[in-house]
């Protein structure tokens, strides 16, 4: 058992750079009750604190937070405000309550400018990531570019707003721009964890230019990266494009065949503990890529190529008028009943935050579902 206190720290920071979240929390806290001074104290715990969230235990996290805002004030500088500030306003995110969202995210933005002493990149990320849960595209790219220009004024890594600037632009139809952001992430590429934003971005933007080959070649790098990763939503997330970029290889066969490696791909992603709004999140990706599956199904009975549904903005292509092949009209009926699974949950996902981007992504493969069955009079 590690002793030595900055052997501790040394070790934590090593666990949190590989995304090993739960062996660093532990670490941070055994380095915080061994540390004389109650700054370094503070600050440590709110390490750990952090360690905890992103391995999805974020009531511990802000159990943490609390005791040390509780704690003596000495052990409250500018620096613990913000990240108390921060955290408590991540953890309303993921639970959200509208009531609250924009007042703690507005006091975790004056913290961050105070900080830093006027305008701080993280000020601009933080308000870019609400946007992005919400679907608002465009406003968090501008948000994004914003907090990359402001330099290294804040806590948050520029690569993550590389990250979602990339995705972003991903979602506008901006694939040129996409690869121009994912370079820059690897320009910073300095610990493992943006190495592993750096490969799934690039298997996002292979997903999305339908590149089938090496949107497998990208998703084997991913898995290879992401082996030890203990942060439960980016499996779950990783575990999903997977699916999609399995789906783009006609070589991989039938997607109506249970044995597709996208549907034993779906089947094996892991449940985990999460919050209420959490359970409605992966209820809701889990049943989105169900309908990606089914609709995949249904284009390859109907002779139709594989193509993303993620990233395709451009129409479907739809065969001729014709007398449908045997069981297509069984994949018609799997296909909308996935699709509809999908628009009940995406609505019920949106709502909290009172906008509709899951909904609209679910109604567009219920939309292309239609399509396809119109063709043969189904």
């Amino acid at each position: 058992m590690i002793e030595d206190l900055d052997q501790l720290v040394t070790e934590a920071n090593q666990a949190s750079g590989e995304n090993r979240w739960l062996e660093a929390a532990f670490l941070y806290e055994r380095a915080r009750e061994r540390e004389g001074d109650p700054l370094r104290a503070a600050e440590l715990a709110m390490d750990a604190a952090y360690a905890w969230y992103h391995a999805n235990k974020s009531y511990r996290a802000l159990a943490l937070v609390l005791e040390i805002l509780r704690g003596p004030p000495a052990a409250v500088n500018a620096w613990v405000r913000y990240e108390a500030d921060r955290l408590r306003y991540y953890v309303v995110l993921d639970d959200p309550r509208p009531d609250r969202l924009e007042s703690l995210l507005e006091e975790a933005c004056r913290s961050a400018d105070a900080l830093y002493d006027g305008a701080s990149s993280d000020s601009a990320a933080l308000r870019g990531g609400l946007a992005r849960v919400m679907g608002d595209w465009r406003t968090a790219l501008e948000h994004f570019e914003v907090a990359w220009s402001r330099g290294d004024r804040g806590r948050i890594h520029r690569a993550w707003h590389a990250e979602v600037a990339a995705e972003s632009c991903l979602l506008l139809g901006r694939q040129r721009d996409a690869r121009r952001w994912v370079t820059r992430i690897e320009e910073v590429a300095d610990r493992h964890w943006i190495q592993c934003a750096a490969a799934e971005m690039w298997l996002h933007i292979e997903v999305a230019e339908n590149q089938a080959q090496t949107a497998r070649s990208a998703l084997l790098r991913v898995d290879e990266l992401i082996a030890n990763e203990q942060a439960p939503w980016a499996r779950l997330r990783i575990e999903v494009m997977g699916v999609r970029a399995l789906l783009l290889d006609p070589g991989n066969g039938d997607p109506g065949d249970p044995s597709h490696l996208a549907r034993h791909r779906l089947e094996q992603s892991r449940s985990f503990d999460t919050t209420r709004y959490g359970e409605l999140l992966v209820a809701y990706r889990r049943l989105n890529a169900e309908a990606t599956v089914e609709l995949a199904a249904l284009r390859h009975a109907a002779g139709v190529p594989p193509v993303d549904d993620l990233y395709y903005l451009r129409p479907q292509t739809v065969p001729a008028p014709s007398t449908p092949p045997p069981g297509l009209a069984d994949r018609v009926r799997r296909a909308r009943a996935a699709a509809v699974a999908a628009v009940e949950a995406g609505t019920v996902a949106d709502e909290p935050l009172r906008c509709t981007w899951r909904t609209d992504l679910a109604q567009e493969l219920l939309r292309r579902t239609d399509e396809l069955a119109a063709v043969f009079g189904l």
